[in-house]
């Protein structure tokens, strides 16, 4: 169903390009349920990636890759990836050509005929199909995101090219009985790079749409709730004790969310946090024996662990009175409603600055592209006096408005997303405050 669920939601041309399901192989003269993946690169990057990342991610190494030991199957023996099984187990994969890609099966055991399978070791085995998803999540990701690299750099080659050709084109024009072969064969070469552009253009955005699909694809199965802003109780471990706590997933980075969570408790409560200097860099910053009145009377200890989440962060904040005294909702369900407070006035003020920044600085973008807009038109108006000689320079004028019309919708068009964003964001921020105002007054 994991499975199925993820590819069901792709479109066609990704599900030819993408497939994942189980497959019998046969092994050292047995069959072998695997994890069969259908991708579009080809097997010899398939190969490298997956050496690589199991060594930088697991400190695992393979066998069979080296030029004088190339073989069908590689394997990396007697490992131990602890969400997989505390057991160490055998881990195999093989790659071979497929049509236009490749197809990559993952398999394991635990002994010569101890075969992770769905029946024998359905845990295990779905510990596996994560552990491949994780793969593709990374494999996939850099593949496409470094084509499209490629390809900009290829097309702004060519935009660079064609404006040079023009430019020539214009000079040119000042003696078009002698230079009228030389123009001709410009136009010719203009024309051939044109098509050069419009197909790189279109291999870009084909490119672009695969790698958007792939991420959502592979993230559909590591999350339920595609909210920017999730706020939940969760159950994290710290200091060998289990803590609940208050989870919240939110779009800006780890690092903007840590250095705003200090400086927002300096700011509003003379807090100082430890684990956040260059030098005592900690996953869960804390703030001991503190005094803030609205949480409780008491001295109390604040936490805050922010760890990156896909292409946000992930906040958990918790509490304690003491070594074994945790502001839970059962043990303290007071403070533990104003901890919710506290948390909710904090994102209400960083939320608020971050998509506020970043609506003033695409607002600015568009103020520029308006006024370049309004330029190239006052210039195109000038050259009018004089259409014969000038007209190649309105040509050029008018293409670069065009561009520069197309980059004013698409920043117009972001903008409005950060400020339905940013609405969106305060929306949610309130349903949660009325929501906790309610149960304050429902438990008083």
């Amino acid at each position: 169903m994991l499975f199925a669920a993820f590819f069901l939601m792709g479109n066609e041309a990704i599900s030819q390009k993408l497939v994942i399901k189980n497959d019998q192989i046969s092994y050292n003269d047995q069959f072998r349920t695997s994890i069969k993946v259908t991708i579009e690169p080809d097997k010899k990057e398939v190969r490298t990636s997956w050496e690589n990342w199991l060594e930088d991610n697991y400190d695992t190494k393979v066998e069979g890759t080296g030029w004088f030991s190339k073989k069908d199957v590689i394997s990396a023996k007697a490992i131990r990836i602890s969400f997989i099984s505390n057991k160490q187990f055998d881990l195999y994969s093989r790659v071979v050509d497929k049509g236009q890609g490749s197809q990559l099966n993952i398999f394991a055991s635990f002994g010569y005929d101890m075969h992770i399978t769905p029946e024998t070791f359905p845990n295990e085995y779905r510990a596996l199909e994560i552990l491949t998803l994780d793969f593709l999540t990374h494999f996939l990701t850099n593949y496409y995101r470094d084509r499209a690299e490629n390809l900009e750099e290829i097309v702004r080659d060519l935009e660079n090219t064609e404006n040079n050709l023009q430019e020539d084109i214009s000079h040119n024009q000042k003696d078009i009985v002698e230079l009228k072969e030389e123009n001709i064969d410009l136009q010719n070469e203009m024309t051939s790079m044109g098509l050069e552009l419009d197909e790189a253009a279109n291999k870009l955005e084909e490119v672009k749409e695969n790698l958007d699909n792939v991420i959502k694809n592979l993230n559909v199965q590591k999350k339920s709730n595609s909210q920017k802003l999730v706020i939940e109780n969760d159950k994290i471990s710290y200091n060998d004790q289990f803590r609940t706590s208050i989870k919240v997933t939110i779009e800006p980075n780890k690092k903007e969310v840590r250095a705003s969570w200090e400086n927002w408790l300096e700011d509003n409560y003379d807090t100082k946090v430890e684990g956040a200097g260059w030098f005592s860099k900690k996953d869960v910053l804390s703030a001991k024996a503190i005094r803030i009145p609205s949480i409780s009377d008491k001295h109390f200890d604040l936490y805050a662990r922010v760890v990156d989440k896909g292409q946000g962060s992930q906040l958990n904040i918790f509490a304690s009175l003491g070594y074994d005294m945790h502001i839970t909702p059962e043990t303290f369900p007071r403070e533990y409603r104003a901890l919710e407070n506290l948390t909710l006035d904090y994102l209400n003020e960083f939320l608020t600055t971050h998509y506020s920044d970043r609506a003033e600085n695409l607002e600015e973008i568009v103020r520029d592209l308006e006024n370049n807009k309004n330029n190239l038109q006052g210039d195109i108006g000038n050259n009018k006096k004089d259409i014969v000689e000038l007209n190649e320079e309105n040509i050029d004028l008018r293409n670069k408005m065009t561009a520069k019309g197309t980059e004013l919708d698409e920043a117009a068009k972001k903008l409005e997303e950060v400020k339905e964003k940013l609405n969106a964001v305060n929306k949610k921020l309130e349903v949660e405050k009325k929501t906790n105002a309610k149960k304050k007054s429902g438990n008083e």
